[in-house]
Protein backbone atom coordinates (compact mmCIF):
# COMPACT_ATOMS: atom_id res chain seq x y z
CA UNK A 1 0.00 0.00 0.00
CA UNK A 2 2.58 2.51 1.16
CA UNK A 3 4.32 2.08 -2.64
CA UNK A 4 1.14 2.42 -4.40
CA UNK A 5 0.67 6.12 -1.94
CA UNK A 6 4.40 6.92 -3.16
CA UNK A 7 3.26 6.37 -6.93
CA UNK A 8 0.34 8.06 -6.63
CA UNK A 9 1.42 11.12 -5.08
CA UNK A 10 4.25 11.40 -8.03
CA UNK A 11 1.28 10.78 -10.78
CA UNK A 12 -0.62 13.86 -8.54
CA UNK A 13 2.81 16.45 -8.62
CA UNK A 14 3.05 15.44 -12.42
CA UNK A 15 -0.18 16.64 -13.08
CA UNK A 16 0.65 20.11 -10.94
CA UNK A 17 3.58 19.94 -13.12
CA UNK A 18 3.05 18.89 -16.58
CA UNK A 19 -0.81 19.94 -16.30
CA UNK A 20 -1.96 22.65 -14.49
CA UNK A 21 1.09 24.76 -15.10
CA UNK A 22 1.91 24.75 -18.99
CA UNK A 23 -2.06 24.93 -19.33
CA UNK A 24 -2.48 28.05 -17.12
CA UNK A 25 0.82 29.94 -18.75
CA UNK A 26 -0.49 29.09 -22.20
CA UNK A 27 -4.04 30.38 -21.26
CA UNK A 28 -2.72 33.27 -19.21
CA UNK A 29 -0.75 34.68 -21.47
CA UNK A 30 -2.40 33.13 -25.03
CA UNK A 31 0.61 33.05 -26.70
CA UNK A 32 2.76 29.65 -28.30
CA UNK A 33 5.42 29.84 -30.83
CA UNK A 34 4.97 28.61 -33.89
CA UNK A 35 6.05 25.11 -33.81
CA UNK A 36 4.09 22.20 -34.60
CA UNK A 37 6.24 19.38 -32.49
CA UNK A 38 6.41 21.66 -29.84
CA UNK A 39 2.33 21.53 -29.90
CA UNK A 40 1.75 17.97 -30.10
CA UNK A 41 4.29 17.21 -27.23
CA UNK A 42 2.78 20.09 -24.95
CA UNK A 43 -0.68 18.72 -25.87
CA UNK A 44 0.12 15.06 -25.32
CA UNK A 45 1.60 15.60 -22.01
CA UNK A 46 -0.95 17.75 -19.96
CA UNK A 47 -3.37 15.31 -21.05
CA UNK A 48 -1.68 11.63 -20.23
CA UNK A 49 -0.70 13.18 -16.57
CA UNK A 50 -4.82 13.09 -16.13
CA UNK A 51 -5.16 9.56 -17.00
CA UNK A 52 -2.29 7.99 -15.53
CA UNK A 53 -3.92 9.71 -12.41
CA UNK A 54 -7.21 8.07 -12.36
CA UNK A 55 -5.79 4.64 -13.23
CA UNK A 56 -3.29 4.62 -10.19
CA UNK A 57 -6.10 5.88 -8.30
CA UNK A 58 -8.39 2.75 -9.17
CA UNK A 59 -4.89 0.80 -8.75
CA UNK A 60 -4.95 1.95 -5.31
CA UNK A 61 -8.46 1.42 -4.62
CA UNK A 62 -8.39 -1.95 -5.38
CA UNK A 63 -5.37 -2.86 -3.53
CA UNK A 64 -7.69 -2.14 -0.84
CA UNK A 65 -10.21 -3.68 -1.95
CA UNK A 66 -8.39 -7.17 -2.17
CA UNK A 67 -6.50 -6.84 0.96
CA UNK A 68 -9.82 -6.45 2.71
CA UNK A 69 -12.39 -8.18 1.26
CA UNK A 70 -10.08 -11.12 -0.47
CA UNK A 71 -7.23 -11.24 2.03
CA UNK A 72 -6.25 -15.04 1.35
CA UNK A 73 -5.43 -13.82 -2.08
CA UNK A 74 -3.48 -10.81 -0.68
CA UNK A 75 -0.32 -12.33 -0.86
CA UNK A 76 -0.03 -12.21 -4.97
CA UNK A 77 -0.08 -8.15 -4.46
CA UNK A 78 3.59 -8.32 -4.20
CA UNK A 79 6.33 -5.26 -4.73
CA UNK A 80 7.03 -6.52 -8.41
CA UNK A 81 3.29 -6.79 -9.33
CA UNK A 82 2.69 -3.05 -7.80
CA UNK A 83 5.53 -1.87 -10.36
CA UNK A 84 3.71 -4.02 -13.53
CA UNK A 85 0.09 -2.71 -12.56
CA UNK A 86 1.65 1.12 -12.37
CA UNK A 87 3.18 0.22 -15.55
CA UNK A 88 0.49 -1.05 -17.00
CA UNK A 89 -1.78 2.18 -15.81
CA UNK A 90 0.54 4.45 -17.44
CA UNK A 91 0.64 2.25 -20.61
CA UNK A 92 -2.94 2.52 -20.70
CA UNK A 93 -2.45 6.67 -20.57
CA UNK A 94 0.00 7.05 -22.97
CA UNK A 95 -2.31 4.60 -25.35
CA UNK A 96 -5.26 6.77 -24.49
CA UNK A 97 -2.98 10.21 -24.99
CA UNK A 98 -2.22 9.56 -28.85
CA UNK A 99 -5.18 11.43 -30.25
CA UNK A 100 -3.46 14.44 -29.03
CA UNK A 101 -0.76 14.25 -31.26
CA UNK A 102 -3.14 15.59 -34.11
CA UNK A 103 -2.63 19.02 -33.18
CA UNK A 104 -3.15 22.35 -35.31
CA UNK A 105 -1.60 25.80 -34.31
CA UNK A 106 -4.36 29.09 -34.25
CA UNK A 107 -3.54 32.52 -35.04
CA UNK A 108 -4.37 34.64 -31.35
CA UNK A 109 -2.61 38.01 -31.73
CA UNK A 110 0.78 37.69 -31.92
CA UNK A 111 1.24 34.45 -30.94
CA UNK A 112 -0.37 31.02 -31.87
CA UNK A 113 -2.92 28.54 -29.85
CA UNK A 114 -2.11 24.95 -29.81
CA UNK A 115 -5.54 23.55 -30.03
CA UNK A 116 -6.76 19.87 -30.69
CA UNK A 117 -7.15 19.34 -34.53
CA UNK A 118 -10.77 17.73 -34.73
CA UNK A 119 -12.37 17.93 -38.54
CA UNK A 120 -16.21 19.13 -36.64
CA UNK A 121 -18.13 19.77 -33.60
CA UNK A 122 -19.13 16.18 -33.72
CA UNK A 123 -15.90 15.07 -33.52
CA UNK A 124 -15.03 17.58 -30.54
CA UNK A 125 -18.20 16.50 -28.76
CA UNK A 126 -17.15 12.84 -29.21
CA UNK A 127 -13.76 13.18 -27.98
CA UNK A 128 -14.87 15.12 -25.05
CA UNK A 129 -17.15 12.43 -23.97
CA UNK A 130 -14.88 9.88 -24.37
CA UNK A 131 -12.55 11.86 -22.08
CA UNK A 132 -15.16 12.43 -19.44
CA UNK A 133 -15.73 8.47 -19.24
CA UNK A 134 -12.43 7.30 -18.73
CA UNK A 135 -10.75 9.86 -17.59
CA UNK A 136 -13.81 10.69 -14.48
CA UNK A 137 -17.27 8.77 -14.79
CA UNK A 138 -16.10 5.16 -15.04
CA UNK A 139 -13.38 5.33 -12.26
CA UNK A 140 -15.51 7.40 -10.21
CA UNK A 141 -17.93 4.13 -11.14
CA UNK A 142 -14.87 2.18 -9.76
CA UNK A 143 -14.10 3.96 -6.54
CA UNK A 144 -18.02 3.60 -5.52
CA UNK A 145 -17.65 0.14 -5.87
CA UNK A 146 -14.45 -0.87 -4.17
CA UNK A 147 -14.89 1.28 -1.54
CA UNK A 148 -18.75 0.71 -0.90
CA UNK A 149 -17.71 -3.03 -0.77
CA UNK A 150 -14.56 -2.46 2.02
CA UNK A 151 -17.09 -0.10 3.56
CA UNK A 152 -19.70 -3.31 4.04
CA UNK A 153 -16.76 -5.73 5.05
CA UNK A 154 -15.30 -3.51 7.62
CA UNK A 155 -18.51 -3.18 9.12
CA UNK A 156 -19.86 -6.42 9.19
CA UNK A 157 -16.35 -7.58 10.38
CA UNK A 158 -15.82 -5.02 13.25
CA UNK A 159 -19.16 -5.49 14.19
CA UNK A 160 -19.03 -9.37 14.79
CA UNK A 161 -15.41 -9.15 16.34
CA UNK A 162 -15.87 -6.53 18.89
CA UNK A 163 -19.43 -7.79 19.84
CA UNK A 164 -17.76 -11.02 20.52
CA UNK A 165 -15.04 -9.91 22.56
CA UNK A 166 -17.01 -7.65 24.43
CA UNK A 167 -19.08 -10.98 25.48
CA UNK A 168 -16.43 -13.10 26.07
CA UNK A 169 -14.76 -10.14 28.56
CA UNK A 170 -17.52 -9.19 30.46
CA UNK A 171 -18.57 -12.87 31.14
CA UNK A 172 -15.03 -13.39 32.53
CA UNK A 173 -15.31 -10.28 34.62
CA UNK A 174 -18.23 -11.64 35.97
CA UNK A 175 -17.03 -14.96 37.06
CA UNK A 176 -13.66 -13.32 38.58
CA UNK A 177 -16.62 -11.28 40.31
CA UNK A 178 -18.25 -13.44 41.65
CA UNK A 179 -15.54 -15.72 42.73
CA UNK A 180 -13.78 -13.36 44.75
CA UNK A 181 -16.58 -12.83 46.44
CA UNK A 182 -16.48 -16.83 47.60
CA UNK A 183 -12.81 -16.01 48.22
CA UNK A 184 -11.73 -18.52 45.31
CA UNK A 185 -7.94 -17.91 43.65
CA UNK A 186 -8.47 -19.70 40.71
CA UNK A 187 -8.81 -18.65 37.38
CA UNK A 188 -12.11 -19.23 35.27
CA UNK A 189 -11.94 -22.42 33.25
CA UNK A 190 -13.04 -22.18 29.50
CA UNK A 191 -16.24 -24.32 30.31
CA UNK A 192 -16.96 -21.82 33.10
CA UNK A 193 -16.34 -19.16 30.70
CA UNK A 194 -18.23 -20.39 27.85
CA UNK A 195 -21.37 -20.87 30.59
CA UNK A 196 -21.52 -17.16 31.18
CA UNK A 197 -20.80 -16.20 28.13
CA UNK A 198 -23.78 -17.99 26.88
CA UNK A 199 -25.66 -16.54 29.69
CA UNK A 200 -24.68 -13.02 28.79
CA UNK A 201 -25.21 -13.49 25.39
CA UNK A 202 -28.97 -13.52 25.81
CA UNK A 203 -29.03 -10.28 27.41
CA UNK A 204 -27.23 -8.95 25.13
CA UNK A 205 -29.49 -10.08 22.28
CA UNK A 206 -32.40 -8.16 24.19
CA UNK A 207 -29.50 -4.84 24.01
CA UNK A 208 -27.14 -4.98 21.24
CA UNK A 209 -25.99 -1.54 21.58
CA UNK A 210 -24.66 -1.56 25.66
CA UNK A 211 -22.58 -4.60 23.99
CA UNK A 212 -21.28 -2.97 21.01
CA UNK A 213 -20.58 0.78 21.60
CA UNK A 214 -17.12 0.31 20.23
CA UNK A 215 -17.99 -0.31 16.66
CA UNK A 216 -19.38 3.02 16.01
CA UNK A 217 -16.23 5.03 16.46
CA UNK A 218 -14.47 2.17 13.92
CA UNK A 219 -17.05 2.47 11.41
CA UNK A 220 -17.64 6.28 11.44
CA UNK A 221 -13.57 6.76 10.67
CA UNK A 222 -14.04 3.73 8.16
CA UNK A 223 -16.91 5.84 6.39
CA UNK A 224 -14.98 9.37 6.58
CA UNK A 225 -12.19 7.87 4.76
CA UNK A 226 -14.04 6.16 1.99
CA UNK A 227 -16.30 9.39 1.50
CA UNK A 228 -13.13 11.60 1.80
CA UNK A 229 -11.65 9.77 -1.45
CA UNK A 230 -14.64 9.64 -3.60
CA UNK A 231 -15.53 13.24 -2.46
CA UNK A 232 -12.13 14.91 -3.37
CA UNK A 233 -12.33 12.73 -6.96
CA UNK A 234 -15.45 14.09 -7.53
CA UNK A 235 -14.84 17.83 -6.33
CA UNK A 236 -10.75 17.89 -7.98
CA UNK A 237 -12.62 16.68 -11.28
CA UNK A 238 -16.19 17.68 -11.95
CA UNK A 239 -15.34 21.55 -12.39
CA UNK A 240 -12.76 20.67 -15.43
CA UNK A 241 -14.97 18.13 -16.97
CA UNK A 242 -17.79 20.69 -16.08
CA UNK A 243 -16.32 22.83 -17.84
CA UNK A 244 -15.13 20.56 -21.23
CA UNK A 245 -18.12 19.24 -21.71
CA UNK A 246 -19.97 22.79 -22.10
CA UNK A 247 -17.42 24.16 -24.74
CA UNK A 248 -17.60 21.27 -26.54
CA UNK A 249 -21.23 21.97 -27.49
CA UNK A 250 -20.37 25.44 -27.97
CA UNK A 251 -17.02 26.41 -29.96
CA UNK A 252 -17.65 30.30 -29.06
CA UNK A 253 -17.37 29.20 -25.43
CA UNK A 254 -13.89 27.37 -26.03
CA UNK A 255 -12.98 30.48 -27.59
CA UNK A 256 -13.55 32.54 -24.79
CA UNK A 257 -14.96 31.37 -21.46
CA UNK A 258 -12.71 28.57 -21.23
CA UNK A 259 -9.52 31.08 -21.71
CA UNK A 260 -10.70 31.47 -18.06
CA UNK A 261 -12.58 29.29 -16.75
CA UNK A 262 -9.91 25.96 -17.03
CA UNK A 263 -7.09 27.27 -15.90
CA UNK A 264 -8.76 28.19 -12.53
CA UNK A 265 -10.72 24.80 -12.20
CA UNK A 266 -7.62 23.16 -12.94
CA UNK A 267 -6.18 24.53 -10.16
CA UNK A 268 -8.45 22.27 -8.14
CA UNK A 269 -6.49 18.93 -9.15
CA UNK A 270 -3.29 19.24 -6.99
CA UNK A 271 -5.46 18.67 -3.98
CA UNK A 272 -5.62 15.03 -5.38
Amino acid sequence: MQLLIVYLSVTDISVALFHILPTTIHKVFFYFPNNVPVCRIYRFITVVELYASSFVLIITALDRYISICHPLTAHIWTNKRVHMMTAGAWLCALLCSTPQFNVKLVKYGEGYQCNPNLPSELDVLAYSWWAFCSVFFVPLLLLIFFYGRICYVVWQSMRGRECVQSISNNASSRYIRKTNKCRISSQPSENQVKKYSNMHDKNAVRNPRAICQGVSKSKIKTIKLTFSVVACFIACYTPFFTAMLAGSYNSLYIQKESEYLIPLVGLTFPSL
